[in-house]
């Protein structure tokens, strides 16, 4: 599949003034996100599989730069066949069908001999299937034995199956490995962020207000803010909003970015995405909050219950506090902030609501911005969670990449220091 006719099919896609990259790298990437439209892989998973295609892709440059029985070999070869053995290994039922054209069509393009092939069999596929299998053992797909709170007074506040729900999603994430920072350092950061008490005042108003403006009919919700709802929505069986944030830094790096870069670049989103995950996911299970519809439509003494209201959206199935949304999105602006500056201006158009057309944002923060507020609109959740989980995922993105990536920037690859 072309790499247009990929974009076209994606949930999200982003322009700029800048024209996009396109590369291998953002190819692969996008064909990683086909697989998690058609798989309707979730959206915490697919953060993992944009860190591991990333993490493969710098690697394999890296090898070719350094590997003697690499020479000669394009990056862009190399970054394919990293890339294909990834995604064959993990999905090997699209293989024929999607990995192998993609990769054969690459190959000939570069040129590459089948004694290359070769080479590139025996130097990649050991690495990749080291970094798979991490991926795969690191806790993320156990079964964590999840049990509901009950509906009684004293679970006031508690997180409580909403209406059809029957089960909880994904609460192992909340102890899987990441790809850099440590359990207890996650701990460490996430210590400080905790859902709201019942008796506070802020709690009664920002309940008021979601009641008022997050409800399906609501009256007090703006046409602009409804369409928010829907653009940023993208949930199961899309690219998700990991992926929104994938394509949005593919439409924004600068289109003469060396190859490396562009790797190193979507390493460091990809992994910031599962470790941010795993911090959010963390604070879920352990400070259980109630979703907006539980609290509203149960009488516990503030403000005016409603059994019969409804949110926009269905209500996501896991705890409310924080915003998942918002962990991935505070991640990605962090990182598109550091690299291309805060007052960075460009456009986003949704997939997932085209009758809203192009939307123009002034910085990186803005669209973060506007991505939490959808969900307050959306009615699933509170204005805290998105405040609170976009600063978590900020926290960790700028944790990983000043620790583990130098706090190295593409201005830093121009001066040659990368």
């Amino acid at each position: 599949m072309r790499l247009a006719a990929i974009v076209a099919a994606l949930a999200l896609a982003a322009a700029t003034a800048q024209a996009a990259i396109n590369s291998p790298v953002s190819e692969w990437l996008l064909i990683a996100q086909r697989t998690v439209v058609d798989n309707a892989i979730e959206h915490q998973q697919a953060a993992r599989l944009y860190g591991l295609v990333g993490s493969v892709q710098y690697y394999a440059i890296k090898a070719v730069r350094n590997d003697r029985k690499l020479k000669g070999i394009p990056e862009g070869a190399a970054v394919a066949y990293a890339s294909h053995s990834a995604l064959s290994h993990l999905f090997y039922w699209r293989q024929t069908s999607t990995y192998d054209p993609a990769l054969s069509r690459h190959l000939a393009a570069f040129g590459v001999s089948d004694a290359q092939v070769t080479a590139l069999r025996e130097a990649l596929v050991p690495y990749v299937q080291k970094e798979v299998v991490k991926r795969v053992t690191d806790g993320g797909s156990l079964f964590a034995n999840f049990k509901f709170a009950g509906n009684g007074t004293e679970n006031w506040g508690k997180y409580q199956a909403t209406p059809n729900q029957t089960t909880a999603r994904y609460p192992q994430v909340a102890h899987a490995k990441g790809y850099y920072l440590s359990s207890a350092r996650i701990d460490s950061i996430s210590s400080a962020f905790r859902r709201f008490r019942l008796d506070d005042p802020e709690y009664a108003q920002q309940l008021a207000d979601v009641k008022a403006a997050g409800a399906l009919n609501s009256a007090t919700r703006s046409p602009y803010d409804t369409d928010s709802i829907s653009f940023w929505a993208l949930g199961t069986g899309t690219g998700t909003i990991a992926g929104v944030w994938l394509n949005i830094s593919i439409s924004v790096i600068p289109e003469d970015t060396p190859l490396i870069h562009q790797a190193r670049f979507f390493k460091l989103l990809g992994s910031s995405f599962w470790d941010a995950a795993i911090a959010c996911w963390r604070v879920k299970y352990r400070e259980l909050f109630w979703r907006p519809i539980t609290a509203i439509r149960t009488p516990h003494g503030v403000g005016e219950s409603d059994p019969t209201w409804v949110p926009f959206l269905s209500t996501p199935a896991h705890p409310e506090y924080p915003s998942g949304h918002q962990c991935s999105s505070g991640a990605a602006w962090a990182l598109l902030e550091t690299y291309l500056g805060e007052d960075f201006t460009f456009n986003a158009t949704s997939y997932g609501n085209l009758a809203a057309g192009a939307r123009t944002y002034p910085s990186f923060a803005a669209a973060a911005k506007e991505s939490g507020d959808s969900r307050f609109y959306a009615g699933v959740h509170f204005q805290k969670a998105n405040v609170d989980g976009a600063q978590l995922g900020y926290t960790i993105a700028r944790e990983i990449h000043s620790k583990y990536f130098g706090g190295l920037t593409f201005k830093d690859a121009i001066k040659g220091n990368l």
